[in-house]
């Protein structure tokens, strides 16, 4: 079993809408929060993670990330150009599980992934230098906390419509401090590499050897993700 649109969990203080993004491990929905009264407040992105078809040594890993993800989005209320969590929740499925949730601001401009969708030809050097910019500030808050990222890429890179300010999201697989190359707090049983392949630093992809991504590896991450 898992969350359906239309459902409305947590005693009432969210309805969701659709799903607007998952990846192999996580999905994040589109979501309407009210207030004690039932009143409409905002609209909110909420991250659940994905079960179904999961061995529990997969799922092991997943959930210690997933918890990992809420521990480091509580510490980012500072960090520039980030996607702001509001709150860590959790739900109780019809068959007893209960699951964890991750709720987030809502980024009405969607993700730079969709933007490139939309102009195959690529940004204007204007757009291309400002969103650059947004992910470096980004970048720099993360390392002054001593928190490595390790996905970016482009459907991680998220836009408010407000501003059209391009913050960084999916703190799922990020490097915290404490954590040691190869320990078990990096990799877990299932020896999952962190990050997506087509934006490895070079080094990274030919050691194959577990190595964790530096912080230069951050900024050639952000560099393949094309404007």
């Amino acid at each position: 079993m898992s969350l359906k649109p239309q459902q409305v969990i947590i005693n009432g203080k969210y309805q969701l809408l659709e799903v607007i993004g998952q990846g192999s491990f996580a999905r994040v929905w589109k979501a309407q929060e009210f207030d004690p009264q039932g009143n409409p407040l905002r609209l909110v992105a909420i991250k659940e993670l994905k079960r179904a078809g999961l061995s529990a040594e997969v799922l092991r890993e997943q959930e210690l990330r997933f918890q990992r993800e809420i521990q480091v989005s509580a510490r980012l209320t500072e960090a520039p150009n980030v996607v702001r969590a509001i709150t860590a929740e959790q739900v109780t499925l019809e068959d007893g599980r209960q699951v964890p949730l991750l709720i987030l601001e809502y980024m009405e401009g969607g993700s730079l992934a969709d933007l490139l969708k939309r102009h195959p030809q690529g940004l204007s050097v204007a757009q291309a230098v400002r969103y650059a910019l947004d992910l470096c500030a980004a970048l720099e808050g993360l390392h002054r906390l001593d928190i490595v990222h390790r996905d970016v890429k482009p459907s991680n890179i998220l836009f408010r419509s407000l501003d059209g300010q391009a913050r960084l999201g999916d703190f799922g697989t990020a490097q915290v401090p404490g954590e040691t190359v190869g320990g078990s707090r990096t990799w877990g049983t299932a020896g999952l590499q962190p990050g997506t392949p087509d934006y490895w630093p070079p080094e990274q992809a030919w050691e194959r050897a577990r190595s964790i991504p530096r912080r230069t590896s951050m900024l050639w991450a952000a560099c393949c993700s094309r404007c």
